[in-house]
C-alpha cells in the first residue's frame, strides 16, 4: 500500500487528492422556465419558538482557510502520534469531469461520485480504525434519490450518516466489538450526522447562496393567524459542545469580529460589540395567555392564484434549520455545484453561523472537503461524548396533548365539557386552527383551515366546483382548535396524527379528546384524500353509518394548501394484535360476524373499499368495530369484485370453512 503521509510531509497521491476540483467547462442545462417551489411546508412553520433561528451570521473569516489547515494538522497529528497513512483498495480518486448539469439530484450525485465517496473516508481513517487495510469508511453522504418532478428538480436534501453494522464488519481487518458497539449508538443517536441541502446548476441557485449571507436578526415564517395565540413553556436545550472543534471555530469567529470592531472605533470599544458576543438566554421570551375567547382573523390566502414563487434565502435556511433541529447536526452544508456555504448551528443562541462563499472550482477543493468532514466527525464524536451521561439529556417538554402547568391552571377556571356527543358542533364550523404539540413542533400560533366542500362526485366521476363563502373575521361561535399530537399511521394518502379539538359556546368549553387528522400533502394524496371524503358524505346519504367513524369535515390551509380530514377516532388496527404462531391473528367468532356483517352492508350499498388489510380495520377497547381509509373505493363494482373482496376480507379473518364461523361461511356462499 503506497505511503500516503509520512513525517516528512504529503506525498503525490494525496495531493492529487487535495487538487480536487469541479473543472470550469460544466456545462449548465438548467432550464430558466423551471418553476420554483415554496420550500416550507405546514410543519416548517411550527417549530418550537425555543429552539426557533434568531440571528444569521458571517464566521469572520475564511473557513475554506481555516480547513485547510484543520486537514493538515489532523494528518500530521496521526503520522506522529501513530504511523505512516497508507492508502487501501478503496482509496480511489474519481476526479470530477467534463459533462451537463441539471437538477439537483445531479448535483448531490456528481458531489458524492467525485467529492465525498473519498474525502468523507479521511475520518474513519485518522480517528475510528487506522488498521483498516481497504479504507472502508464508517460515515457516507447519502447519494441523493431522483423523484424526476416538481420542487426536487430545484432542491434536494439529503445528509452524511453513519454506516450499518453489516456494512462495518466487511471491513479488513473487522473492527472490534467496541467500535461496533460505539458506532452503533451514534448512529442511533445520530441518524444524521451533518445536514446537506443540494440545488440545481443554475445560476438562480447560486444567487439563492449569495443572498444567505444577507440576512441578520431572522424572520421566522410563522402562520399568518391573528387573534389566537398559545402559551408555551420553556424547554431544556440540547447544549453546544464547550471543548473542541466547534468551540474552537466559535472563538476564532467572535476573536475576529471583537477584532474587526475595536479596529473600526480606532481603539474604542464598539457600542454593537455586545450584539455579537453576549449569549442570549432563549428562555426568556415574552409569552402569552391563549386568547379563545377573541375573534380570530384568518391567514390570508396564499398560493398558486398569486405570482410564481421566486426562490427567497430566507425560505431554504428556515427548512435546512428545521432538519438540522430534528436532527440534532451541527453543520449544514448549502451546494448548488457553482457554490457551497457551510453553516454552523450554535444551539444555545440558535445562530447559524455561514462561511464565505466557496467555489468548488478553486484550488485544493478537495483538502477544504476533507477537513469539512474531519471537523463533522470530531464534532459529532465530542458531542457524543458530552451527552452519553443521562444526566446531560434534555429532558422533552410536556408530553404531546398535555397542557402545560400555566395551561392547566388556566384551563381548571374554564368550564370544560368533555362529553363527545356535544362535538356535533365541529360539522357547523367553517374555519379549524391547527397546531402542533409533539416533540419539537409546538404551534405558538395555529394555522387557518377553511373547510372545503365536497368537490368529486364518486358516482358520476365529475369534480364539482364549490367553495364555502370566506370571512375576514370569525368569533369563537364559528371556528374550533384543533390540538395535533403523536403520528399513528402513515401510507399512500399522507400522515395520520392523534388529535383532540376545543370550541366555545357562549361561557363553555367544549372538548373533543379523542380525534384522528389525516395530513394529504402532495397533489395525488389530496386527489385522494377528496375521494375518500366523498365516499364518507355517500355512505351517510345512503345510510351506512354502523361500523363507519364519523368524519367532521375536510379542511385546507389557506398558505401551504395542506389538505386535512378531521375525524373520530376508532382504536387500535387488528394489525397490532399479538399474532398466532403461525402468523395468524386470531378472532372470536363474534367479531368475525360483526366484521363480516359489516362489509355485507357497504356492499349493499354499493361500495367497494378496495383495499382490505389489518391496518384499515379497527377495533377499540369496547369491542366496537370500524372499516377505514376509502381512498380506493368503487361505487358500483362488478359482482365479482364484491365477491373478490369478500375472500379477502376472509382470508384476513381465517376463516376458510364452515367450523370457522357458519355466518362469515354463509356470506361467502352468498
Amino acid at each position: 500500500m503506497p505511503v500516503l503521509a509520512d513525517e516528512t510531509g504529503f506525498h503525490p497521491a494525496l495531493e492529487a487528492v487535495f487538487d480536487l476540483k469541479y473543472p470550469t467547462t460544466l456545462v449548465d442545462t438548467t432550464s430558466p422556465y423551471l418553476p420554483m417551489y415554496q420550500p416550507l411546508d405546514f410543519y416548517d412553520r411550527h417549530l418550537d419558538p425555543f429552539v426557533r433561528l434568531k440571528y444569521v451570521k458571517p464566521l469572520g473569516f475564511s473557513l475554506s482557510e481555516y480547513l485547510s489547515d484543520f486537514c493538515e494538522k489532523e494528518i500530521m497529528d496521526f503520522v506522529q502520534k501513530e504511523k505512516p497513512l497508507r492508502s487501501g483498495i478503496y482509496f480511489r480518486r474519481n476526479p470530477p469531469v467534463h459533462k451537463t448539469l441539471n437538477t439537483a439530484y445531479d448535483v448531490g450525485r456528481y458531489y458524492v461520485s467525485h467529492i465525498s465517496n473519498l474525502t468523507t473516508r479521511f475520518s474513519t481513517a485518522l480517528y475510528l480504525h487506522p488498521s483498516d487495510e481497504e479504507w472502508a469508511s464508517m460515515f457516507f453522504v447519502v447519494p441523493p434519490r431522483d423523484s424526476g418532478e416538481g420542487a426536487a428538480l430545484f432542491r434536494k436534501p439529503t445528509a452524511l450518516c453513519v454506516c450499518t453494522e453489516g456494512e462495518m464488519i466487511r471491513f479488513r481487518p473487522r473492527p472490534n466489538e467496541t467500535i461496533i458497539s460505539d458506532m452503533k449508538k451514534l448512529g442511533k443517536d445520530f441518524p444524521q450526522v451533518a445536514t446537506y441541502e443540494f440545488y440545481n446548476f443554475s445560476a438562480a441557485s447560486r444567487r439563492l447562496l449569495e443572498e444567505m449571507g444577507e440576512q441578520e436578526v431572522f424572520e421566522w415564517t410563522t402562520p399568518g393567524t391573528r387573534g389566537y395565540s398559545i402559551d408555551r413553556s420553556p424547554r431544556e436545550l440540547v447544549p453546544d459542545v464547550e471543548s473542541g472543534n466547534w468551540s474552537k471555530i466559535s472563538s476564532i469567529s467572535q476573536s475576529t469580529k471583537t477584532l474587526r470592531h475595536l479596529k473600526g472605533k480606532k481603539g474604542r470599544p464598539s457600542t454593537t460589540l455586545s450584539k455579537n458576543i453576549t449569549r442570549v438566554n432563549p428562555t426568556k421570551v415574552t409569552k402569552t395567555r391563549p386568547t379563545r375567547e377573541k375573534t380570530v382573523q384568518p391567514a390570508a390566502r396564499k398560493g398558486a392564484r398569486g405570482r410564481p414563487y421566486r426562490p427567497a434565502a430566507k425560505d431554504f435556511l428556515q427548512r435546512a434549520w428545521v432538519r438540522a433541529v430534528e436532527y440534532d447536526t451541527t453543520f449544514i452544508v448549502f451546494h448548488c455545484g457553482k457554490a457551497e456555504r457551510i453553516g454552523f448551528r450554535h444551539r444555545e443562541t440558535q445562530t447559524l453561523y455561514l462561511s464565505e462563499l466557496i467555489d468548488p472550482s478553486v484550488e485544493k477543493y478537495g483538502k477544504i472537503q476533507i477537513g469539512l468532514h474531519l471537523a463533522i466527525v470530531k464534532d459529532v464524536l465530542e458531542r457524543e461524548a458530552s451527552l452519553s451521561s443521562p444526566k446531560k439529556r434534555p429532558a422533552e417538554p410536556t408530553a404531546s396533548g398535555q397542557p402545560s402547568k400555566r395551561q392547566k391552571s388556566h384551563d381548571q377556571a374554564e368550564d370544560i365539557d368533555t362529553n363527545p356527543s356535544s362535538c356535533d358542533s365541529l360539522n357547523s364550523r367553517d374555519l379549524a386552527l391547527v397546531s402542533l404539540d409533539r416533540g419539537l413542533f409546538r404551534s405558538p400560533v395555529p394555522s387557518s383551515f377553511f373547510r372545503v366542500e365536497v368537490t368529486w362526485d364518486p358516482v358520476s366521476q365529475v369534480q364539482v366546483e364549490k367553495e364555502p363563502r370566506r370571512k375576514a373575521r370569525y368569533p369563537p361561535s364559528e371556528y374550533f382548535s384543533v390540538s395535533l399530537g403523536n403520528e399513528i399511521g402513515s401510507g399512500a394518502v399522507g400522515i395520520i396524527h392523534r388529535a383532540s379539538a376545543r370550541f366555545r359556546s357562549g361561557s363553555t368549553t367544549y372538548e373533543h379528546p379523542r380525534l384522528a387528522v389525516k395530513l394529504a400533502f402532495l397533489e395525488a394524496q389530496q386527489a385522494s384524500l377528496r375521494h375518500e371524503y366523498a365516499i364518507y358524505k355517500l355512505l351517510v346519504r345512503r345510510g351506512v353509518t354502523q361500523n363507519i367513524l364519523p368524519v367532521y369535515g375536510m379542511f385546507q390551509d389557506v398558505e401551504t394548501g395542506l389538505l386535512v380530514l378531521v375525524m373520530e377516532h376508532g382504536g387500535d388496527s387488528i394489525a397490532s394484535r399479538q399474532p398466532a404462531e403461525d402468523d395468524k391473528i386470531s378472532f372470536t367468532k363474534q367479531e368475525r360476524t360483526t366484521i363480516t356483517n359489516a362489509f355485507r352492508n357497504l356492499h349493499g350499498a354499493g361500495i367497494l373499499h378496495g383495499d382490505i388489510r389489518r391496518n384499515n380495520l379497527l377495533l377499540d377497547s369496547s369491542g366496537a368495530f370500524y372499516i377505514i381509509d376509502f381512498d380506493q373505493a368503487v361505487v358500483e363494482a362488478e359482482e365479482e369484485a364484491f365477491r373478490k373482496e369478500m375472500e379477502e376480507l376472509f382470508d384476513v379473518l381465517g376463516v376458510h370453512d364452515e367450523s370457522d364461523g357458519d355466518e362469515a361461511a354463509g356470506s361467502l356462499e352468498n
